[in-house]
């Protein structure tokens, strides 16, 4: 990633479901998302949101801002 590019990430939260349309899902923290990015990039900032699917359930959605991390080269 460039220093000073931005990413834009959306997972499922983690209070989030275990299963989203059959499959298995992946549930991450603010920090947990930013921990498997590494230091490639630093969290700037986050929210959770809750969704409201079509059948009426509640999903809980994690959003998070990052910026590249300076070249240590």
């Amino acid at each position: 990633m460039e220093p000073d590019g931005h990413i834009i990430m959306a997972s499922f939260g983690p209070d989030g479901p275990t299963r989203c349309s059959g499959l298995t899902t992946a549930r991450y923290s603010a920090d947990a998302l930013a921990a498997v990015i590494g230091e490639r990039a630093n969290l700037v900032s986050s929210r959770l949101e809750q969704h409201r699917t079509p059948s009426g359930n509640t999903q809980e959605f994690l959003f998070a801002h990052l910026v590249g991390a300076a070249s240590h080269s």
